[in-house]
């Protein structure tokens, strides 16, 4: 009866020993930990933009690799990789695999299937893991950035945070940098040149050489030019002073 007790005894040590150990091994490829939020601000932006701030705010643990479905540029740290997905325009899920091998995703969740061998340390921070040879690191992140972008939206200039432009107006570029001439300023345009110009051109043509003028005689209808401005003064005067005389006329000006 002895012997039986100690032998259930020990099965059941060992039993206990296994689920430990198998416990342990799917933390390690599934852990939900939250990771500690210290802030790191990438070294290297991969834009014209400039450097943002990038906090880890959750692990995922071990996942196969190529889960991710865009290839952001190289990244030595999870800080770097979450800073290349968020100038690339990815706000979700980031991970690195082979130690530098930086992928995005939109979804703020893990994607694709658990994986082990997650083995190989960051080149830029010892206390992360970079993914392994044929596995990935995921982890989701939030992103600042102290500066506001701007793109283009047709003819405006925009606030964009996936934008290019740190100006307000885009550098001008919305509209191809040209200011469209409005149809009132083609109809200027073309009555000054199509009507205005021939007209004292070939007045003065005829002026010369019908009436042999000369100086200000080549000016047609000169009396009608010269006169002009006093009829324009008396014109104005004429309207303002309606209101303050209620028996004034044309003649009386």
């Amino acid at each position: 009866g002895t012997t039986t007790t100690g032998t259930t005894t020990t099965t059941a040590a060992t039993t206990t020993t296994t689920t430990t150990t198998t416990t342990t091994t799917i933390a390690t490829s599934t852990s939900t930990t939250a990771a500690p939020t210290t802030v790191f601000t990438t070294s290297q932006p991969i834009t014209s933009k400039a450097p943002v701030q990038c906090a880890i705010s959750q692990t995922y643990g071990c996942y196969a690799a190529g889960s991710l479905p865009f290839n952001a540029p190289s990244a030595d740290a999870w800080e770097d990789c979450a800073a290349n997905c968020y100038n690339s325009g990815y706000t979700g899920t980031a991970g690195i695999q082979k130690g530098n091998q930086c992928w995005c995703s939109s979804q703020a969740k893990p994607v694709g299937s658990t994986a082990s061998g997650c083995n190989i340390q960051c080149k830029n921070n010892l206390q992360e893991t970079c993914g392994g040879s044929n596995s990935m690191t995921q982890f989701t992140f939030d992103c600042s950035s102290s500066l506001t972008y701007y793109s283009c939206n047709g003819n405006k200039c925009e606030e964009d945070p996936n934008g290019v432009f740190t100006s307000s107006d885009c550098a001008g570029t919305c509209s191809n940098g040209k200011s469209g001439m409005s149809a009132g300023g083609v109809v200027v345009v073309v009555f000054l040149f199509a009507l205005v110009v021939p007209y004292f051109l070939f007045g003065a043509l005829f002026m010369k050489f019908a009436k042999n003028e000369y100086g200000m005689g080549l000016l047609i209808h000169r009396e009608f030019w010269t006169g002009l401005p006093s009829l324009v003064t008396d014109g104005f005067r004429f309207v303002f002073c309606m209101g303050s005389k209620t028996t004034s006329t044309y003649q009386s000006l």
